[in-house]
């Protein structure tokens, strides 16, 4: 299968190489370095539960993505949970959850430094709690976190540019800015979105011509948006865990812009679970496995166990 590759990737595909100067944490600018070398540790290693009494190992290196597939109620999305709730030491793990928020309380980051970073330590706890799987009481402060971290990315890159300007050192191919990534992997699964900053430090898109607010895109632009951006925005070397990442997207763009977003991120391990049979099958070429969940045993609120079911590599 073949990857769209972003705006002038072939010349700045190499971050590292034309920007130094950026260190880990801070915003990737391009994609990131291939991490493949002769030994490559792994990000992250749980042994899932089975309804047999035995376990079933899962370990993720940068690159891989291991797919969860199986019909509603089987227990998917309180899997994604005990993935999230039993994070491995010292792992990175970034939840994007089924039951998301797809609608914004306004386009830009309606918070401020000090309540994102309250409400950032709120969150991560809430996360944890056996409610979290099926509700999300803190919705709005979710989504607004979400666009402050784009709106901060996009001025330290904005910083760097400005910086290496002044200092007459600009390279040959700027350093894309997070909005022009986004931009690209939209645009490769064909939605023809491009994204701006606004007036007032709030984000706008323009379609055809016609420019307005992100709160006013439809709720599949809105799901493809917020999915991507938290994918981009997340630290290096993560596991992202994603909870229907199809969910709200057209069947059209669902598996081309996953698998874009996906390949964005060779530094990141991925968990995808799903119910949709195309999109496995798409991204069984790229898996490192796949695995039918069948049912889980619950003790009241948490769950004991899986009834699961690893398939064999896809030729």
């Amino acid at each position: 299968m073949v990857h769209a590759l972003p705006r002038n990737a072939a010349k700045h595909q190499r971050s590292s190489d034309t920007y130094p100067h950026i260190s880990p944490g801070q915003w990737t600018p391009t994609r990131a370095p291939d991490p493949y070398s002769d030994v490559m540790s792994s990000l992250a290693e749980w042994n899932i539960p089975r309804l047999n009494g035995t376990s079933a190992p899962l370990t993720l290196s940068p690159s891989e993505t291991a797919i969860f597939v199986g019909a509603n109620g089987t227990g998917k999305s309180a899997l994604s949970h005990w993935l999230r709730k039993h994070v491995p030491h010292g792992a990175s793990i970034v939840h994007i959850r089924a039951h998301r928020k797809l609608w914004l309380t306004s386009p830009g980051p309606d918070t401020t430094p000090s309540n994102y970073a309250t409400y950032s330590s709120i969150l991560a706890q809430e996360d944890l709690k056996p409610a979290s799987r099926h509700k999300d009481a803190r919705a709005d402060q979710r989504s607004a976190g979400i666009l402050f971290r784009l709106l901060s990315a996009e001025n330290e890159r904005n910083f760097r540019v400005s910086r290496l300007a002044t200092g007459d050192s600009l390279p040959e191919e700027l350093e894309p800015s997070p909005l022009d990534r986004i931009t690209d992997l939209l645009q490769a699964a064909g939605l023809g979105l491009t994204f701006h900053v606004g007036k007032s430090m709030s984000f706008e898109v323009e379609r055809q011509g016609h420019r307005y607010p992100i709160d006013q895109m439809s709720d599949g632009e809105k799901a493809a948006f917020l999915l991507a951006t938290e994918v981009l925005l997340a630290d290096a070397n993560s596991v992202i865990i994603l909870d229907e990442p199809e969910r709200h997207l057209h069947r059209s763009i669902s598996g081309r812009l996953i698998i874009q977003i996906v390949a964005e991120r060779p530094d990141c391990a991925f968990v995808a679970f799903t119910h949709d049979l195309d999109l496995t099958d798409r991204l069984r070429h790229k898996s490192t496995s796949t695995t039918v969940v069948r049912s889980v045993k619950w003790n009241g609120p948490n769950p004991l166990g899986w009834d699961l079911e690893e398939l064999p590599p896809q030729a």
